[in-house]
């Protein structure tokens, strides 16, 4: 009796860590896009020069990590509960305030008055103009 609830178990934890796998070949639920620029990765071309000389791997590890099977809502999920447990922000130069509002540095900046400041550098006599 122990060996079947066991193996159940087992069988279970299997399903869900092969779930994404099957996901990534089948597609068998259409996945929502994420916000944001994100670069289209191609599935690499396998040819022996590139794998002898590793091009073959690290873009088939880029290609990998960004196609798996349930990318977006994995993300999705990760960055709620990092919001909602501590706090924590994702978003490029976003800020958790008061009440868990999300404030842009932007804007930020713009209150301080600290968007204002401009820095020259000379090099080779022109002179270049920046904003931290």
């Amino acid at each position: 009796m122990k060996s079947i609830h066991t193996k159940f178990y087992l069988y279970i934890f299997l399903g869900i860590l092969l779930f994404p796998a099957f996901q990534s070949v089948f597609k068998l639920a259409p996945e929502p896009k994420l916000g944001g620029y994100i670069s289209e990765i191609t599935k690499p071309n396998f040819t022996l020069k590139n794998l002898f000389n590793g091009n073959y791997q690290e873009r088939a590890e880029l290609y990998i990590n960004r196609t798996y099977g349930f990318r977006a809502w994995f993300i999705r999920v990760f960055n709620q509960i990092q919001f909602s447990f501590f706090n924590k922000a994702h978003a490029d130069l976003t800020i958790v305030g008061k009440n868990k509002v999300l404030i842009g540095r932007g804007y930020i900046d713009a209150y301080n008055g600290t968007t204002l400041k401009i820095r020259f550098i000379k090099l080779n006599n022109y002179k270049i103009h920046y904003n931290p």
